[in-house]
């Protein structure tokens, strides 16, 4: 059960650190071309999702190889899943971030 689970973890961080990454280096004209919400949040706010995802990726994984505060994996990947439920509807992004400015 234990390899499983870091199976699990693994991908699941592998996941994360690529959306990011795609979401911090690629051109803002690229990502709005495959992302509709991008243009409603910004340039600014789809590189902090980025930022925020690849932490969250590191978070995953970073607690329990350290084996320090080791519950914060299931916490990481709990948000993880309601993010991932809810992730479908940006409209709450638009609203935070564009108050932040353009």
């Amino acid at each position: 059960m234990n390899i499983a689970l870091w199976i699990v973890q693994i991908l699941l961080a592998l996941v994360f650190a690529m959306a990011g990454i795609m979401k911090v280096t690629r051109p803002f004209e690229k990502l709005a071309e495959n992302m509709g919400w991008a243009k409603d949040v910004g340039l600014r706010g789809v590189r902090l999702i980025g930022v925020l995802e690849i932490l969250g990726a590191i978070a995953l994984i970073l607690p329990a190889v350290t084996g320090i505060l080791p519950w914060l994996t299931t916490g990481c990947s709990d948000r993880f899943s309601i993010d991932d439920d809810w992730g479908h509807d940006h409209s709450w992004a638009t609203r935070r971030i564009s108050q932040y400015g353009p």
